[in-house]
């Protein structure tokens, strides 16, 4: 006799319970781990199963795709269900998987799909998608403190799969939880200008926040002083650091130029600039930097920073107090998102595809997840056409100030193809954008966050640098930068 072995691939379902007329499956002794509350009426949802994204059992997405980002990326996976059955070492239901889907786009920023998900929104977890085109992973949920629910603003197309419950395939949604929030500034010190040090491993220790001790040194140095001012979705833990990588002519690190470096970290969300720009005007002025100090400062300005600096320098008095400004990806002329979910759905997007390099920049980008539904001052004060850039255009002086910018454009990073620029369009067109400028933005060059026209729009000023290949995070690693900024070296350290 001759015997033959075949292996037949199983599926099991089981019935979990039954919401309105969504039907669950996936566990046992659960209650109701997830529920739809709100949907555009011409949503619907056949069935809902929970499932683990991690599971080497089923296939989670097409293809080769990588599994939903957890470790490195400040993220793990949230388990949607606790019981008393369930193992430690059990591997979490961390993931809802949407079949018999209809009219997927209709869910937008505008029309939200909202869910109550077990322990989602207490652990600020995100909620990803991935994009099977592009092959990459999205935030496409956000947690809502107010009313406890995990808001949806956009869903992927529903995608054909092996051995499916559904002939019109699933949509599946990663349930992650941001493994660690901080902030860069001790509790109850924002608005804080410190001294750092950089250490030739390019680790950034805050030395002193004390005003006198601060005022002493720079009463006796004789050297320059650099200041770092981060954007909206940084700190300075990581951006002085480029004074270590870059090197002068002599292949000496450009830190020690300076004997003080200095950081000012602020609340960025909801202060409108101008107060920040005052705020670091008078700290500057208590440190012995006021008008006519006889130093040499330059400021490094990353994004919003650019504008908080240039707000002190036309409007304030930082034209007397401030040698040479330093701007890396500044929205000179506006940039068209107008809330956090704008901000940080494509940013967090390139940061997952883009790998480790971009860890340190996670956990300030992470935190605006908080922030999606709310309306804050500063974006509003970044969007094209706002008061506050009108301010700076129509009364903005620099007098002798000199500005040198460094400005990305994706599309010159030679791993960033057309795919990833129609991804990036698509799943901003979700987000409530309603100007023409928006819909051409991705069209243009642009650093993800920034156009490069926005970038360069300062008034009366010549002698730009060309783009470079850099996204919005990158500035101070991008090897490309770091070169563009050695070329102006001699601008800041004339001999």
């Amino acid at each position: 006799d001759r015997w033959g072995v075949k292996n037949i691939p199983l599926t099991i379902f089981r019935p979990l319970m039954a919401n309105g007329r969504v039907k669950m499956y996936g566990a046992e002794e659960a209650g109701q781990p997830v529920q739809i509350m709100q949907a555009p009426a011409d949503f619907s949802v056949g069935e809902i199963m929970l499932d683990a994204s991690l599971s080497t059992t089923r296939a989670l997405t097409s293809g080769t795709a990588s599994p939903c980002p957890t470790e490195g990326y400040h993220l793990a996976p949230l388990s949607l269900v606790s019981t008393r059955n369930m193992a430690a070492s059990e591997t979490p239901l961390d993931m809802v998987q949407l079949f018999g889907v209809s009219n997927e786009d209709k869910i937008t920023a505008a029309t939200p799909l909202r869910l109550k998900a077990a322990g989602a929104v207490e652990d600020g977890a995100l909620i990803m998608a991935y994009d099977e085109e592009a092959g990459q992973y999205y935030p496409v949920g956000f947690p809502d403190l107010v009313s406890g629910e995990m808001i949806v603003q956009q869903l992927p197309k529903p995608v054909p799969e092996q051995y499916t419950r559904s002939l019109g395939g699933s949509i599946k949604l990663f349930f992650r939880k941001v493994v660690s929030d901080y902030l860069p500034w001790p509790v109850g010190q924002l608005n804080k200008l410190r001294r750092v040090q950089i250490s030739p491993d390019l680790k950034v220790e805050y030395t002193s926040g004390n005003a006198a001790l601060i005022k002493e040194a720079v009463a006796q140095t004789a050297k320059p002083i650099a200041l770092f001012v981060h954007g909206i979705i940084g700190d300075t833990t990581t951006a002085p650091a480029i004074l270590q990588r870059a090197k002068m002519p002599d292949g000496s690190p450009v830190q020690q130029q300076y004997e003080i470096v200095l950081a000012y970290d602020y609340e960025n969300l909801k202060t409108p600039l101008m107060e920040t720009a005052q705020d670091l005007q008078q700290q500057l002025e208590d440190i012995g930097l006021g008008n006519g100090h006889g130093k040499t400062l330059h400021i490094y300005a990353h994004s919003m920073g650019g504008l908080v600096s240039r707000c002190f320098i036309e409007i304030l008095h930082g034209k007397q107090v401030v040698s040479h400004l330093l701007q890396f990806g500044t929205p000179n002329g506006g940039s068209p998102y107008g809330n956090a979910a704008q901000w940080m759905t494509p940013l967090l997007s390139r940061a997952l595809a883009a790998g480790a390099a971009y860890a340190p920049y996670l956990a300030p980008l992470l935190g605006l997840r908080w922030f999606v539904n709310n309306a804050l001052e500063t974006l509003k004060q970044m969007k094209i056409g706002s008061d506050f850039l009108k301010m700076l255009e129509e009364k903005g002086k620099r007098g002798d100030v000199p500005y040198s910018l460094i400005n990305g454009d994706i599309r010159l990073i030679p791993d960033v193809t057309d795919k990833d620029l129609s991804f990036f369009q698509r799943i901003m067109a979700k987000l409530d954008w309603k100007d023409g400028l928006d819909l051409v933005f991705f069209q243009s060059p642009t650093d993800v966050a920034v156009s490069v026209k926005s970038q360069q729009q300062i008034p009366n000023l010549t002698g730009l640098h060309e783009a470079i290949g850099s996204d919005h995070m990158s500035y101070f690693i991008n090897e490309a930068a770091i070169k563009v900024y050695e070329g102006y070296l001699d601008r800041l350290f004339p001999e």
